[in-house]
């Protein structure tokens, strides 16, 4: 069972929280360019609906402020969406003070390529969008490489995760979360919260992961040069390159933050001053993969101590196994125990986290095979980026679940034994990864 077989078997709808819709205006004349209680001037925010195909979402706000003559920065963006989908969404872009002449805003604007994005202005709001605004996300995907006995196993595995007419999902972090570890050596955060910065550098900027394009494969596999050709020594314990290799390296990479990392290598063998020339967003996500990994590991556990091995279904994943509880066959609903652990929220680790006995073993346990204690998730030697603990619940609710009739696949090759596709469709709250939903159904 396939996903993602095109852009167009991926498709997200972002909707906004009702408090926020309210807040759009269709005109922007009901601005009166009041200040507010601080006496300082309202900023006036242009609202778009923004649809992108084979863009991540700060790919297609550059080319948005870039057809509007703004820069980057103007525009802000509500979530992230797939880069390898048809996904909807809502920007802000930043048009000057409430108070100043009607701005002659474009009604409706496209991509030079065909297809790529389009945008319609929605209304003006007084502020920026911001992740709260969301309330939720619509998805229609198309799973591909069907016979009638996966079609069926679809249905049937979505019932299970039914209770009382409920459909419940354990809430992990998405592959989509791991971008940064996908290389499969390690996480750099990790090796930050131990010090060994070369290790943490080479993790993200010269590990090269195989699906890697363009210039990140370029450079991902320049830098790994440093350290020689591949070989079955494990990064952690291969020695540090001479900064005669890293001023060579430095030579063939374009100007980027990776060519000043490598710069200052070749100055002084820095790696901590090398790790502070790479981008900030880079180094966030590795820490905040990091700490989605403990927490899934967590959460996995904690499911697997509270139902039987029959009220319950094991995927294996590139980044760890998760564990989803199931109806029972013979009673048709979930166990109390799982039940009860719909009702938590996991904190997201870092040092500063108040451990509970109900999943604390757990966690320690994640945290073994790094020789790490909940005490040591932090940076000492940076000030970004950092573990920040939020809150998240265990399980989410999947609103709208349905399927399509099963339909011929026009990609099945002929004679294929798996000739069928199928259209799943349903609605996630914020912050929830639909792939993860299309895990516990059993497709890859």
């Amino acid at each position: 069972m396939k996903l993602r077989r095109l852009p167009d078997d991926f498709g997200v709808v972002e909707h906004l929280t009702p408090g926020t819709l309210a807040q759009i205006r269709t005109t922007d004349s009901e601005s009166d360019g009041s200040a507010n209680a601080a006496g300082e001037r309202r900023e006036l925010h242009a609202i778009y609906r923004l649809t992108k195909r084979q863009l991540t979402t700060p790919e297609a706000s550059v080319m948005l402020a870039r057809a509007l003559e703004l820069k980057p920065s103007a525009v802000a963006h509500a979530g992230l969406k797939d880069k390898h989908a048809v996904t909807t969404q809502h920007v802000s872009v930043r048009w000057g003070d409430a108070g100043a002449a009607a701005p002659d805003a474009p009604r409706e604007l496209r991509s030079e390529r065909d297809g790529a994005w389009h945008a319609v202005l929605v209304g003006w709001m007084d502020r920026p969008l911001a992740a709260a605004d969301i309330e939720r996300n619509h998805f229609t995907l198309v799973v591909r490489s069907l016979d009638r006995r996966d079609c069926d196993l679809l249905a049937a595995r979505a019932k299970a995760l039914d209770d009382d007419g409920e459909s419940w999902l354990a809430n992990y972090f998405g592959d989509q979360r791991f971008g940064s570890a996908r290389h499969g050596d390690g996480f750099a955060a990790a090796a930050m919260c131990h010090g060994d910065f070369l290790l943490a550098f080479r993790l993200l900027a010269g590990s090269p992961a195989r699906k890697d394009t363009g210039r990140k494969r370029e450079t991902t596999r320049l830098i790994a040069s440093a350290w020689g050709p591949p070989d079955a020594t494990p990064a952690a314990e291969s020695p540090a390159p001479p900064r005669a290799a890293w001023t060579s390296i430095a030579r063939k990479l374009p100007p980027s933050p990776e060519r000043r990392a490598v710069e200052r290598l070749a100055r002084d063998n820095n790696a901590l001053a090398a790790l502070g020339e790479l981008s900030p967003s880079d180094l966030t996500m590795s820490v905040e993969a990091f700490q989605s990994y403990l927490w899934n590991q967590t959460l996995r556990a904690l499911i697997a101590g509270a139902t039987p091995a029959r009220a319950r279904v094991e995927v294996q994943t590139d980044y760890g196994p998760c564990a989803f509880p199931i109806a029972t066959t013979d009673e048709h609903r979930w166990t109390n125990a799982a039940r009860e652990l719909r009702t938590i929220e996991l904190p997201v680790p870092a040092a500063t986290t108040t451990l509970s006995p109900a999943w604390a073993p757990h966690l320690l346990d994640a945290l073994k095979p790094f020789n790490l204690r909940p005490d040591q998730l932090h940076i000492e030697q940076l000030r970004r980026p950092r573990f920040n603990e939020a809150a998240r619940p265990a399980f989410i609710r999947v609103e709208d679940l349905a399927f399509a009739p099963p339909a011929n696949d026009e990609l099945a090759p002929k004679r294929s034994t798996k000739p069928l596709k199928r259209t799943v469709s349903f609605s996630l709250p914020r912050g929830a990864y639909a792939t993860v939903l299309m895990r516990a159904l059993g497709c890859e």
